[in-house]
């Protein structure tokens, strides 16, 4: 991935301003509601908390399923095939 190593600060932008219609093209059941839990909800959420920021249990569960949802994402991009145990 080449843009790892780059420093130019367009090509960062404009991967991170296509986030948003990547996730929806994976058509992931939840993803997109997940993913903006995580990515705007949850910041947000922890910041009011402060100073001493907590996350509930639902919270908690809530990133598990955007965490396992994002990896069989990952997996399926690259072949790996994932079975639910």
């Amino acid at each position: 991935m080449e843009l790892f190593r780059s420093s130019d600060v367009c090509a960062w932008k404009q991967c991170l301003s296509s986030h948003q219609s990547v996730i929806e093209s994976l058509s992931k059941p939840n993803l997109v509601s997940l993913d903006a839990f995580y990515r705007t909800h949850l910041p947000r959420t922890l910041h009011e908390r402060d100073p001493e920021p907590f996350i509930t249990r639902s919270e908690l569960t809530q990133l598990m399923q955007w965490k396992l949802t994002r990896r069989q994402v990952e997996a399926s991009a690259s072949g790996i095939r994932v079975v639910s145990g």
